[in-house]
């Protein structure tokens, strides 16, 4: 296809840009709330979905470091596309946390608060700009079993980092 082809469909680079971090952003919404329709504990069924949302970001990044550096780039930046995205990931995980909370399994509290704390602690393994980002950080795990701890309900038990799900491989 030639470049005057391709600006017929598109008004500028930055419009072609837009579109790829929309559709790989699309694509990770997809995956996270096929897995956050799963059953089970919001304790066990949290972590797979940041797991899986932190897979896909790293498998990209491990994969295909071109088209990751594009999605870093918008993160960093807020292009509407992330900003979107951001959004669109509040809205997968709240509800895990709002039926946490209805079955006394999470802590009281407001569901939207909680949501945003979680994702803020989480946001170094979630967030495409910072993905490869080398700093001293706890592993995912430790992180995740400390988010876990902080949203368990005062009379429910205490989740050990052995109870929790182990990150699972992302595959395509």
């Amino acid at each position: 296809m030639s470049s005057a082809n391709v600006y017929r469909f598109f008004l500028s680079r930055q419009a072609i840009e837009d579109a790829i971090v929309e559709k790989l952003l699309d694509e990770v919404v997809i995956a996270a709330t096929a897995a956050a329709r799963g059953c089970g504990l919001a304790l066990q069924h949290l972590p797979i979905v940041l797991s899986l949302i932190s897979q896909m970001h790293a498998d990209r990044a491990a994969n295909d470091g071109r088209l990751h550096e594009l999605v870093a780039v918008a993160a960093a930046e807020n292009w509407p596309a992330t900003l979107s995205y951001v959004d669109r990931i509040r809205g997968i995980v709240r509800p895990v946390i709002v039926a946490g909370q209805a079955t006394g399994e999470l802590r009281p509290g407001s569901p939207l608060t909680l949501t945003c704390c979680v994702l803020e602690a989480m946001d170094t393994y979630l967030n495409p700009s910072r993905i490869k980002a080398a700093a001293v950080r706890p592993s995912y795990e430790e992180m995740m079993s400390f988010c876990a701890s902080a949203l368990a309900s005062e009379q429910g038990v205490r989740p050990n980092a052995a109870d929790l799900p182990s990150r699972p491989a992302f595959s395509d």
